[in-house]
């Protein structure tokens, strides 16, 4: 199932507002790293950036040019297609999209 725009945002918050979950502990760990993947004018990422960022969430942001999206192609295989794409980064290396 797809998300986009406020339903991203609210999925994502719902992870992170549950304590007890195995994402949130691998969201807080130092080694696993965060991107959002997200356009500069666009208000549901600036609103997952804020998320993020009020959670002590630590993250990067990765900036996709709208027109050709070339930063988006290696996450093909994943669920969601339209930024904001909130991607975990673990320590072995794999990825995971904690807003699909």
């Amino acid at each position: 199932m797809a998300c986009s725009g406020v339903n991203c945002i609210l999925h994502i918050s719902s992870t992170i507002r549950r304590s007890s979950s195995s994402v949130t502990s691998l969201l807080l760990e130092e080694e696993n790293k965060v991107k959002l993947y997200q356009y500069a004018n666009c208000p549901y990422c600036h609103k997952a950036k804020a998320l993020l960022s009020y959670a002590s969430v630590p993250h990067k942001i990765v900036e996709v040019n709208p027109l050709n999206k070339a930063k988006l192609k290696p996450l093909a295989d994943q669920s969601v297609k339209k930024v904001p794409i909130a991607i975990l980064e673990q320590k072995d290396g794999s990825l995971v999209q904690i807003n699909g």
